[in-house]
């Protein structure tokens, strides 16, 4: 992929198709549309052609069948625009949006916010140097208002004049490491890289496109969102064996569904399932007009379910056509269906909420949340990550039975975005953990809201979750991993990296959250501080077929549960920018390794390594020139030695003579062959001079030390 790419996620919105909504008002579940701000200056509002890039914009994502709302205060744009709200203010600086933008921000709290701004400063010459932090102010402004929106960042388009446009593209060249900063350390801020969409012959008055040059800026938007998936739309498709496919047909007075299968009980199900994704809490309610009296218990219903495979866990509420209704569910894969008594009569209402491990089903003759009657409720160990929707099985596989839907809504209530962040690579065979290519730069990565991967993501790849935990109390605790295929869980004793040891793992596969398939799933439990950070990583590898990975905690007052983000500190993911030394100092090498002098350290090959003649005040260091404030201290542990690392320094100094002020100390044996990146802990003063000074009795022996600036 290209530098300035984008990073697929993984999200899931509270987005839905709906074809009838019912005139009462009582009953609130109904689809929300994700909310978007067109921001920026002229080229979001349209200059010279009404409506600019957010015309093409709103046809496409009309075409793909999403439900989403313009907001912002300004209005403005053709007839073919269906809304068109948006935060376009011809003329703007950046310092201008930020001065305006927040009353905006807080009346509407968009979902998403379209980012394009910058091009006024460059046409004026305001302060070009500064500019890509004024937008990076801007960011976090966007932010601190409304933590919880995504924010696609834009490049810009070119100019005709080449002098400005040198200044455009000096500007452009800033954002991709802007939005990777602001990614790395958990907020929700992606690329948009439109700068290549419009050509110099697309322009208008030489800055602002013609309807062509605005189109191809509303596709290029387009394809963003989606590359990010921000959008969810309904599938369809058989579950299990049936003897005759089914379908799925959309129209205005609702939904008809056709399906056969032998029935939707037992150990594995049969039928025809139109669903959508559901991450977290949500509810389901259907309005079933009547169902094909193929058999007497042919089955309508609505259904939430962990995977798409006949044997997964689920619960379902049905319309029978000979019996009535059922509230049903599978607590394990391949277990014996449930079903509860209900009350008699025939309702067509139905009903169906999650909320964490409890779901709840109800009935209804009207849909007026007043009267609905409850039905059943179980604690079901589910999957975070699951499926919503329809459900049809004719209960005779010779034949389908059709069932007709007036009315569906979805309530999706998780957050747009998680921020723990998952590292995947893709195109790797095997089941062994070790084939990952951890040194390497990964395919992608996206954020989960807890330590929990979606089930069936892909073939062939590997990935890594890793970051700092956050007790909330002090006390002991206990963990355990399930995954498919294998899988791992590191911990460190404390923040360093270097430290981690695994502690549980999965040598095969297991089902989703299941904890007691090996006794290596479980860890021993320890005592960890409220407050403290401690470094853990996740290791998953996947062959084919099924796929997941999941990390669950117990402690004081706290349940076993998937840990979630709120525990969680992203690891950084952006080191900073490398310093480059400039000098190198140190004491004498060993007389054993003569050839092992301290610039050995420092010279970019973890083969080579420093050893000191002394052998408790040994040290090597760089000179970096002037002084610099440190971000992330990287280091490579010399081979076999890695023990002798632990009680050395990293220190800086404005003098070469000192005196020395520590930036981090190795508290633990580093992992062989592995670099070790750790935070500086102190980012407020700036060093000249850096260096590694050995602990007592260990002569300094290091391959390889790197320091990073913000």
């Amino acid at each position: 992929m290209m530098a300035a790419q984008l990073f697929k996620e993984e999200i899931f919105l509270c987005l839905a198709v709906f074809f009838f909504i019912p005139s009462f008002s009582s009953w609130g579940a109904v689809f929300e549309a994700v909310k978007i701000m067109p921001l920026g200056d002229s080229l979001t509002d349209g200059f010279i052609v009404p409506g600019g890039y957010r015309t093409e914009l709103w046809t496409r994502i009309q075409s793909g069948g999403y439900l989403v709302d313009f907001v912002g205060t300004r209005s403005g744009g053709p007839d073919s625009l269906g809304d068109k709200d948006h935060e376009g203010y011809p003329g703007r600086l950046i310092e201008d949006v930020a001065a305006g933008v927040n009353n905006s921000l807080q009346t509407y709290r968009p979902d998403i916010v379209l980012l394009m701004i910058g091009v006024n400063d460059m046409i004026q010459n305001r302060d070009v140097g500064a500019a890509p932090a004024r937008l990076s102010a801007l960011i976090d402004q966007i932010i601190a208002q409304v933590p919880e929106t995504v924010v696609l960042v834009a490049t810009l388009p070119p100019v005709a004049d080449s002098e400005v446009n040198q200044r455009i593209l000096q500007f452009n060249a800033s954002i991709p490491e802007m939005v990777q900063s602001k990614f790395s350390r958990g907020d929700w801020v992606y690329l948009a890289d439109l700068h290549d969409r419009v050509e110099i012959s697309d322009l208008a008055d030489g800055v602002h496109p013609n309807a062509a040059g605005y189109a191809r800026l509303g596709q290029g938007w387009y394809q963003s969102l989606l590359d990010l998936n921000l959008f969810d739309t309904w599938q369809s498709g058989d579950i299990g064996t049936v003897g005759v496919a089914g379908s799925s047909n959309e129209s205005s007075g609702g939904i008809t569904i056709a399906g056969s299968g032998a029935d939707i009980w037992n150990q594995s199900d049969n039928f025809h399932y139109r669903s959508i994704p559901l991450r977290g809490d949500g509810a389901i309610v259907a309005r079933i007009g009547g169902i094909q009296p193929t058999n007497t218990l042919a089955k309508a219903g609505i259904m939430i379910r962990e995977t798409l495979s006949e044997r997964s866990k689920n619960v379902s509420i049905f319309l029978i056509s000979g019996k009535g209704n059922a509230f049903q569910f599978r607590t394990k894969p391949g277990a014996n269906t449930v079903s509860t008594a209900v009350p008699p009569g025939i309702f067509d209402w139905l009903k169906l909420v999650r909320e964490g491990s409890t779901f709840t089903g109800y009935i209804s003759t009207s849909g007026d949340q007043e009267i609905w009657t409850k039905i059943g409720s179980v604690s079901l160990d589910m999957s975070t990550h699951v499926r919503i929707g329809l459900a049809v099985s004719s209960r005779d596989n010779r034949i389908l039975a059709n069932a007709a839907f007036s009315t569906v809504a979805i309530d999706r209530t998780a957050p747009l975005l998680g921020r723990i962040v998952r590292e995947f690579w893709n195109g790797i065979g095997g089941t062994g953990v070790s084939s990952i290519p951890l040194a390497t730069s990964p395919s992608g990565m996206n954020r989960l809201t807890g330590l929990e991967a979606s089930p069936d993501w892909g073939d062939s790849y590997g990935s890594r979750i890793r970051g700092y935990l956050t007790p909330p109390i002090t006390g002991r605790y206990t963990f355990w991993i399930a995954g498919d295929d294998n899988c791992e869980l590191w911990f460190s004793p404390d923040a360093d990296p270097g430290g981690k040891k695994r502690i549980a793992y999965v040598n095969g596969w297991t089902e989703i959250r299941d904890w007691t398939r090996y006794s290596s799933q479980h860890a021993v439990s320890r005592s960890l501080v409220a407050g403290t950070r401690y470094y853990l990583e996740v290791l998953q590898k996947e062959d084919h077929q099924a796929d997941h990975v999941e990390v669950a905690w117990q402690g004081p007052k706290l349940a076993r549960s998937i840990v979630s983000d709120s525990f969680v500190i992203p690891y950084p993911q952006d080191l900073g920018q490398r310093l480059v030394p400039l000098g190198r100092f140190g004491s004498p090498p060993s007389q054993t390794n003569v050839a092992s002098t301290y610039d050995q350290a420092t010279d970019g090959n973890t083969e080579t390594f420093f050893d000191s003649l002394s052998a408790s005040t040994g040290f090597t260091g760089i000179d970096v020139g002037s002084e610099k404030r440190i971000k992330t201290i990287r280091y490579f542990p010399r081979d076999k030695y890695e023990n002798r690392m632990v009680g050395g320094k990293f220190q800086g100094a404005l003098l070469s003579t000192g005196p020395w002020s520590n930036l981090y100390l190795v508290k633990s044996r580093p992992v062989p062959g592995n670099w070790v990146s750790v935070p500086s802990l102190d980012t407020d003063r700036s060093f000249r001079y850096l260096r590694y000074f050995g602990p007592a009795g260990a002569h300094a022996n290091i391959a390889e030390f790197e320091f990073y600036e913000p």
